[in-house]
């Protein structure tokens, strides 16, 4: 008999998206109690008149942004009360290191909640043959499930309560697929396979992408931007999924003074950003696109930066209510 040394990870939602989150939806009435911040006093003091932004103090005793409060504990001392996106501070090496913008972070860019999951219509890995018990292995039936729903457009694959042993791997390739279980004490995945894992996964979501003609950028953009300059109209419209890449050349890997130590893609045209379009002017000189997600990096003409078309990844995905163990005996471990 084969030994397993399980080790669970609850997973409550894995979820994608990408969409601009808005800059305020909280409603926060000023307290007029004690600040620390950089009013035009610049000192501590109990009056709203003198408040950034007109009522929006938290009232509490951090530093006023002028936006609404983030919960206790959670504001970095980094941000300045004038941070904005772009502001960088200087590093001992002489080099700007950026605060990123984290305004686009979470489902939808934090602009929905998590949908919840609605079991009504869902297919059941029962219904397919899935044990579980966690005696038998279930790989094919949790696989069928999966492309059952596939078929169906998208929907979910349900795991009722149940440990079920998986000896091969799983794939999604559709998107709106979502594998839930009943809750992470009552659902369990329990992923046996060791050989050959390396850089791979047991549950895979992926598409399959495809690249279109790329076309160079006009002039430099850099962190924060979002439209970007072309040398060419180009036919991008509104909705194409891109891909903002780059030649990682000499002078790139010169600029990270790694000459002779960096040699991954070394000479390779790279994607760095994966971006949706969200505007297109053609008539405007030189053509620009504008993109959801702001620029992190600078992308230059020197190193043949470009845009091009990247469909094929899936979206609206998600692994909830599943406790997840990808462990076997210590050995193979």
């Amino acid at each position: 008999m084969r030994t397993f040394t399980v080790m669970w990870l609850g997973l409550a939602a894995v979820s994608c998206g990408t969409k601009k989150a808005p800059s305020n939806e909280l409603e926060v009435t000023d307290t007029g109690m004690v600040q620390t911040d950089g009013d035009a006093d610049a000192g501590l003091d109990d009056s709203a008149a003198n408040d950034t932004a007109d009522g929006s103090d938290s009232g509490e005793p951090w530093d006023d942004t002028g936006e609404p409060p983030p919960p206790p504990g959670w504001r970095s001392a980094l941000f300045p009360d004038d941070w904005a996106p772009g502001f960088a501070l200087e590093a001992e090496s002489g080099f700007a290191v950026a605060l990123q913008d984290y305004s686009y972070a979470g489902y939808q860019a934090g602009e929905e909640l998590l949908p919840v999951v609605d079991l009504d219509g869902a297919v059941s890995v029962l219904d397919h043959g899935a044990d579980g018990s966690g005696v038998l292995d279930s790989t094919d039936s949790i696989q069928a499930a999966i492309d059952a729903v596939a078929d169906l457009g998208g929907g979910v694959v349900h795991l009722p309560s149940g440990i079920y042993r998986v000896d091969g791997m799983l794939s999604v390739t559709h998107s709106d697929t979502i594998v839930a279980g009943d809750g992470a004490t009552e659902t369990f995945l329990s992923f046996t396979r060791s050989e050959g894992m390396s850089d791979t996964n047991h549950l895979q979501f992926s598409g399959t992408l495809s690249a279109g003609t790329p076309t160079t950028l006009a002039t430099d953009v850099g962190p924060g931007d979002r439209v970007l300059p072309l040398s060419a109209a180009g036919d991008f419209s509104a909705g194409d999924r891109v891909g903002v890449g780059m030649v990682i050349s000499e002078d790139f890997v010169g600029d990270h003074e790694m000459d002779g130590l960096w040699t991954f893609a070394a000479g390779d045209r790279r994607t760095i950003f994966k971006r949706t379009v969200t505007g297109v002017d053609a008539d405007s000189s030189p053509p620009t696109i504008t993109i959801d997600v702001p620029i992190r990096y600078p992308m230059l003409v020197r190193d043949g930066a470009d845009v091009r078309r990247e469909p094929g990844a899936i979206t609206g995905c998600a692994l909830e209510g599943i406790s997840v163990s990808t462990a076997v005996d210590w050995t193979a471990a």
